[in-house]
């Protein structure tokens, strides 16, 4: 099957810096129905040679419930204490044909549809290795600082003490063009299920704090797409989830 080759994307700046270099990257992955297993295979293969156990990193392969026009079925998404790590860990996976190997095994059965890497900028809520569904906000902010001053008023407000989830607002360094629109800023939301999620969204839309932060950025940001997913297996190199800081 035709691989794709991503080019880099236009850079757009955010008024804001990373918290603590941290950062993690997203392949996009349309892969043939039936095939998960394949890429789940050659993933396990790489990960248990010595250059898959290079350097700290947590993988987590997502399968897409909804994502809209979006063609792609799976993301591998790679979190990274710093892009220094995330160099050391590129440099290894260089010199041998350890990755290489994984890549052609996964391009027998799926096409790459994109790539983009994220810096995060600052968390809420509890973090936990146990949050499996995602959703994942696209955003073009025209003032992320505004944003973020907006979602941490609405996130720490009494309204939010009983959130049973993980926020995290990142900014996105490289591949802001997607396939529904061109953002600047990501929204992800953790939960242990679809359950926790409704319940939740229930009690949220209904406060003060939620119309309050929709107010602020009515004018000031534009969903540009959101996506639904679960985790299928994840991949901890000496750093999980919890180990990221918010």
């Amino acid at each position: 099957m035709k691989s794709v080759v991503a080019s880099i994307a236009l850079i757009i700046s955010v008024s804001f810096s990373a918290q603590a270099g941290q950062m993690w990257n997203v392949l996009e992955l349309k892969v043939e129905a039936g095939e998960d297993d394949e890429i789940i295979a050659a993933l396990d293969q790489y990960k248990a040679t010595e250059t898959g156990q290079t350097g700290q990193s947590t993988v987590h392969v997502h399968q897409y419930l909804f994502n809209g026009a979006n063609p792609a079925t799976h993301s591998i998404v790679a979190l990274y204490p710093s892009r220094a790590e995330y160099e050391k860990i590129a440099i290894a996976t260089s010199q041998n044909n350890d990755f290489p190997k994984a890549v052609k095994a996964m391009n027998k059965v799926a096409e790459q549809v994109s790539n983009r890497s994220n810096e995060t900028v600052k968390g809420w809520g509890t973090v936990s290795n146990e949050d499996k569904v995602w959703t994942t906000i696209y955003l073009m902010a025209k003032d992320p600082m505004l944003f973020m001053q907006s979602m941490d008023k609405m996130l720490t407000s009494e309204s939010s003490q009983a959130f049973p989830g993980q926020i995290w607002l990142s900014r996105t360094a490289y591949g802001n063009a997607g396939y529904s629109g061109t953002s600047n800023l990501v929204v992800s939301i953790g939960y242990e299920s679809q359950t926790e999620m409704e319940k939740w969204n229930e009690t949220l839309y209904a406060t003060p704090a939620w119309a309050e932060f929709i107010k602020t950025n009515e004018d000031n940001s534009t969903v540009v797409n959101s996506e639904l997913s679960m985790i299928v297996k994840t991949y901890d190199n000496d750093l999980s989830l919890e180990d990221f800081k918010k």
